[in-house]
């Protein structure tokens, strides 16, 4: 079943990185967190409140896990001066989207506008604009099907009914020549991995026969996605040999070297400086563990053992990464509670 699970997550994949509001009523502008969908009136009121003055306002740094990272180019446009509709739109609003839990919704939306207002005229802009507020309402809907799926069971049957929904909720935001340039390939690559679940389900098949129906299936399958299988296939065996290499313990020249003999130079290049990146990342986050646990251990008051995980905190990330950690300690802080019944701190800056 763990194939299954992972085509839903895939399918509901998009919505990782919903917009969320508390449920509390609003003011001039909602009170955003990671969680709960946005009122579809919601989405429409951010996008008018921070545009025109605040589009403009000078571009903060992109937060400290966007290192290394290129912004995303400018969109297509016709000669016209109207916006040429293809995946670029939907990957810039992603790269941006991805921010959300190290920046707010709000900061999110601006870099979007400011990113539109400097690369695009009046006509691209304003089309560009109506295409990311739709998106952000599809976002909010497939979270509420994501929410309600996440309790539902994983059998075949649930996923191919949560992939009919999603398709229904594009349809009330998009064109069908929309769907397609935005969402075309991960939708025949989507169909190609639940062809090759229900052949591998078939009990009525054997393992010959198994092989030879996704034999077939690869050969019907676009030379595209052939291809990204392969590629896929490689970094996975990569990540694998090196793993057992740096198990069996080969010293950083070594896993070097044969990261240097698996790809190009660039692409070398490219991992050792993702993977060094990670690896700080993860010790950093080990070291500051180790001392939140004694923190969590002591007999402190709440208010003081908070003042001290804030300090804590402060001395190992920086402003950008406090929010992502402050969204990781949320379930951490929940799953040690649940194990050791402890009660969990109070998680705020």
């Amino acid at each position: 079943m763990k194939i299954v699970i992972s085509l839903l997550v895939l399918m509901l994949g998009g919505a990782g990185w919903l917009l969320s509001v508390t449920t509390e009523p609003v003011s001039d502008a909602p009170a955003l967190d990671v969680g709960h969908p946005l009122k579809p009136t919601q989405v429409s009121e951010l996008i008018l409140s921070e545009s025109s003055a605040k589009a403009e306002q000078p571009v903060k740094a992109l937060p400290s896990s966007f290192a290394g990272l290129s912004e995303p180019s400018s969109l297509d446009v016709a000669p016209d001066g109207s916006l040429i509709i293809n995946s670029k739109v939907i990957e810039l609003f992603d790269f941006y989207l991805a921010a959300l839990g190290e920046e707010s919704i709000e900061d999110v939306v601006i870099r979007v506008q400011q990113h539109l207002v400097n690369s695009l005229g009046s006509i691209a802009h304003d089309q560009a604009l109506q295409i990311f507020e739709d998106y952000l309402q599809y976002l909010n809907q497939v979270t509420l099907l994501k929410q309600r799926y996440q309790l539902a069971d994983s059998s075949l049957e649930a996923i191919v009914m949560a992939k009919d929904d999603i398709n229904d909720i594009r349809a009330q935001y998009f064109t069908a020549s929309m769907i397609t340039a935005f969402w075309g390939r991960s939708d025949q690559y989507e169909q190609y991995m639940m062809s090759v679940v229900m052949i591998n389900k078939d009990q009525r098949l054997s393992p010959s026969q198994r092989r030879d129906s996704i034999e077939q299936l690869n050969q019907l399958a676009p030379s595209w996605l052939i291809a990204q299988r392969l590629k896929s296939n490689r970094l996975n065996d990569y990540r694998a040999q090196l793993k057992t290499l740096s198990d069996d313990g080969a010293d950083a020249v070594e896993l070097s070297n044969f990261t240097y003999a698996q790809f190009d130079d660039a692409a070398a290049q490219r991992l050792i400086a993702l993977q060094a990146q990670r690896s700080a990342w993860q010790q950093r986050l080990v070291d500051y563990r180790q001392e939140l646990d004694q923190l969590l251990e002591s007999s402190v008051s709440d208010q003081a053992q908070q003042q001290q995980i804030t300090q804590l905190r402060n001395r190992y990330f920086d402003s950008q990464q406090l929010k992502r950690v402050d969204s990781l300690d949320r379930q951490y802080l929940k799953k040690k509670a649940k194990k050791t019944g402890l009660k969990s701190p109070a998680n705020k800056e």
